[in-house]
């Protein structure tokens, strides 16, 4: 939450009744950076030739604070001979979170960008973090969507966004008639054209319009579809959307790039000491020359992140590089693997449970000190073992770097 910070300075030869009324004659704006000075202005309500009080001066300086769009705002206040002359030092915030128009059918970004700048200074389609900065642009969309007759109410929501991790304010509309309609997919082929189609009958058509949903179904669904056909590099655009009179509701497009399918041709092991590629091919499960299918390549990844996990290197990193040849038509793997130490059983621990209960687990426990640790056990004794008990129980895994040794507790709650 930004903060006004208020320092008065009178600086006059003759002091002034206080409240007494005079005429602004000159603003002068310190620490823009960002802003105009005509920009400061025009949210601080100040005009040249205004017959003002430093009250007057002081509520404006809360205007500007309460926009979001200031750390701190401090003024210096001149009266001299009738006349006034104000300087407003500011500290801007940053401006770093994306703004989404998610469901604004009736105009393009560009449009509502164009509209916003009036109100809102330098607006570049990002906006500060903090409530009442949304707050501010949030009531400059309802007065966009006033002023054109459009029905409905602005909301904003802080959000993160699925594929990114980043942080956005999501700005919809609340209105009726905004569910979607029709979805059009230009540049998808007629086989995937149907599948495509079908999941969107499926997640989208019927439902109230929104341009993040509809990033991440792309993103999530969507490109399943072309990954499991070895088209690693399909691609979607941005979706648009726009009210259709023909099925009453809006249409949505969105342009995908297909690319081209791809087939497996090897993976290529790099780094590995503690096991060897033909046994790192046999878990990843590809064949040469099939379809390089992504979801069956990450299972097999998947397989190889557990048999590390299985003997002990529980540290282990993969990077994966595919390096795709067009011509033919394949793709290769590189897999750096960066093992780590390798880690042994510590000391096992039961907490809370019964003294027969713990020596008959103990018993069943097949990781003796000093044996090489395997790492989705402890899960599976947990899983197998303790879900007799009645009771929930706790498992903690205390991995020692120094020792190399991992000390596995079971505490019933």
């Amino acid at each position: 939450m930004s903060v006004l910070v208020v320092l008065m300075a009178l600086w006059s030869s003759v002091q002034q009744p206080t409240g007494s009324l005079l005429r602004l004659d000159r603003v002068e704006i310190a620490g823009a950076k960002r802003y105009s000075s005509a920009d400061v202005l025009r949210i601080s309500g100040l005009q040249q030739g205004q017959a003002l009080t430093e009250d007057d001066v002081r509520r404006a300086g809360g205007r500007m604070v309460e926009t979001g769009f200031f750390k701190s705002v401090r003024y210096r206040y001149e009266p001299l001979d009738g006349v006034v002359r104000v300087t407003l030092e500011i500290e801007e915030e940053i401006w770093s979170v994306p703004v989404v128009f998610d469901n604004f059918v009736w105009l393009t970004d560009d449009a509502i960008v164009a509209a916003l700048r009036p109100e809102v200074p330098a607006f570049n389609g990002t906006a500060p973090a903090n409530d009442s900065a949304a707050a501010y642009i949030g009531r400059a969309l309802q007065r966009l969507i006033d002023a054109r007759r459009i029905a409905g109410q602005v909301q904003v929501t802080d959000r993160i966004n699925a594929r990114t991790g980043s942080r956005q304010w999501v700005y919809r509309v609340s209105a009726a008639g905004l569910q979607s309609c029709a979805f059009h997919v230009p540049g998808a082929a007629a086989v995937f054209e149907r599948l495509l189609l079908q999941a969107a009958r499926d997640d989208i058509i019927g439902k109230d319009y929104s341009r993040a949903f509809t990033i991440d179904f792309a993103e999530g669904t969507l490109r399943q579809i072309y990954l499991k056909r070895g088209h690693l590099r399909a691609a979607f655009g941005v979706p648009s959307a726009s009210m259709a009179t023909a099925c009453n509701g809006v249409a949505i497009t969105l342009l995908v790039s297909e690319g081209v399918a791809y087939r497996w041709l090897q993976a290529e092991w790099i780094g590995m000491t503690a096991m060897a590629g033909k046994d790192l091919d046999g878990l990843l499960g590809m064949k040469r020359g099939e379809v390089a299918d992504l979801t069956k390549i990450d299972t097999g990844l998947a397989a190889v992140q557990r048999t590390y996990d299985k003997i002990g290197y529980l540290e282990r990193r993969l990077n994966v590089v595919p390096r795709f040849n067009d011509a033919e038509r394949t793709v290769v793997f590189a897999v750096t693997i960066v093992e780590g130490p390798q880690y042994r059983m510590g000391a096992l621990d039961f907490v809370g449970f019964a003294a027969p209960d713990v020596a008959s687990l103990s018993k069943k426990w097949r990781l003796q000190a000093g044996a090489i640790f395997d790492g989705t056990y402890p899960a599976e004794f947990q899983r197998d073992e303790l879900r007799r008990v009645g009771s929930p129980v706790l498992l903690e895994r205390r991995v020692n770097a120094e020792t190399r040794r991992v000390d596995v507790k079971f505490t019933m709650k």
